[in-house]
């Protein structure tokens, strides 16, 4: 299973990363695409990963001007090398760290594409900060856009295109349900028990649960954001 995770600001995030997908997703290959605009910040995160002993990749490409924009080029970029693949493949963001064993096939069941739900008017998609795809299952891979823009008139957030896919060929996905921030000790019980002695709320970490759109939900955490 390939694991594609964007860095562009926070070398750390990518030992981090490294290490929590090491430990809680053995079978995985995780490729760190260092779209870092900052020479000094390109050349820490490979540093990062070479210290990790995982692969990082620049793909080289030109700043367009706004970050949320750069993002959408490197996640373009991302699904230009899943054309053709029939493996499971994961794309996170930089602060994606799974804190138990995940089991990407078992989850997504009979689905094609597993993503924390959003929806902007009449457009629903997963998330693209953590995405989870059965190439195997899905067709048509040229058509699997995840920028932004406009679908039907509305102006929509970065992944939105996905909505087009989606609907065209009727993809079965699944969705995760995801915690606020967890902020202040009233919250907490959001936190799994054996990380509430040490965990400090000044991290906000949200976590995203094992929970289905459509079914009874399980609350089980599999991955936590920092923000």
């Amino acid at each position: 299973m390939k694991v594609y995770s964007i860095h562009f600001n926070k070398p750390e995030f990518a030992t981090m990363q490294a290490r929590t997908f090491r430990h809680f997703l053995p079978e995985h290959d995780l490729i760190i695409v260092n779209n870092a605009r900052d020479p000094s910040i390109e050349c820490l995160i490979a540093k990062a990963a070479e210290a990790e002993g995982v692969a990082c990749i620049n793909p080289g490409i030109p700043y367009p001007g706004l970050e949320g924009l750069s993002h959408q080029a490197a996640l373009a970029w991302v699904v230009g090398h899943m054309i053709g693949s029939s493996e499971i493949v994961m794309i996170v963001d930089h602060d994606i760290f799974p804190i138990e064993p995940f089991d990407p096939q078992s989850f997504l069941g009979h689905h094609h594409i597993a993503g924390v739900p959003q929806q902007i008017a009449h457009a629903a998609f997963p998330w693209p900060g953590l995405l989870i795809f059965d190439m195997a299952r899905l067709g048509n891979h040229e058509e699997i856009f995840l920028e932004g823009g406009y679908v039907d008139g509305v102006n929509i957030d970065t992944g939105g295109q996905l909505h087009r896919y989606l609907t065209k060929y009727n993809v079965p996905w699944r969705g995760m349900d995801t915690t606020s921030q967890i902020r202040e000790p009233k919250n907490g019980d959001g936190v799994p028990e054996d990380l509430r002695e040490s965990y400090d709320f000044a991290y906000g970490f949200e976590l995203f649960l094992r929970a289905s759109c459509t079914t009874a939900r399980d609350q089980t955490g599999t991955a936590s954001r920092r923000t």
